[in-house]
């Protein structure tokens, strides 16, 4: 079997996801990695919305049938936001109209996409509302921009054997 990334498989799936009929943006590495590769790209460069596999990842090879290897890993989606905005002006402009439907979407979206074993119509995850992606620096954000996150913590994805990307 060749073997398969699940870099490129999360990349795969979220081709397949839009906003506004235009596509969006998906990256993977730590955060001081995606922190300098937005801070490359200016105004005029689209960076939002960023679906980002924040590395790294727990990879299991497994025996059990059907299932080529089992992952952890941790993604966020990330959409730009003002710095003035409370947290109820963030629910209201951000999360509600664009992170969570992003969220449903890449949901949506990993059930369909046939790469992992689904037991049931749930997917095995926490999900994390974060309305201002800190760092250890004080009042310091992790990705350099002004931005609200849904951090999605995925735990025991079975890729199916069938996969190729």
């Amino acid at each position: 079997m060749t073997e398969i990334y699940i870099e490129d498989v999360l990349a795969d799936i979220v081709s397949n996801i839009t906003y506004g009929g235009s596509a969006v943006f998906f990256d993977y590495g730590n955060y001081i990695e995606l922190a300098n590769k937005l801070s490359l790209k200016n105004r005029n460069n689209q960076k939002y919305p960023l679906f980002a596999l924040i590395q790294d990842v727990t990879e299991t090879e497994t025996s059990e049938d059907g299932v080529y290897k089992i992952y952890d890993f941790n993604m966020i989606i990330a959409y730009n936001t003002r710095q003035d905005y409370t947290t109820q002006e963030r629910l209201t402009n951000i999360f509600k109209p664009i992170l969570q439907p992003l969220y449903r979407d890449l949901i949506e979206e990993i059930k369909s996409s046939n790469y992992f074993v689904i037991d049931r119509e749930f997917i095995d995850h926490t999900k994390t509302n974060r309305y201002f992606l800190g760092s250890e620096t004080p009042n310091q954000n992790r990705l350099n921009d002004y931005v609200d996150v849904i951090e999605i913590n995925f735990r025991n994805m079975k890729l199916n054997t069938e996969t190729t990307c």
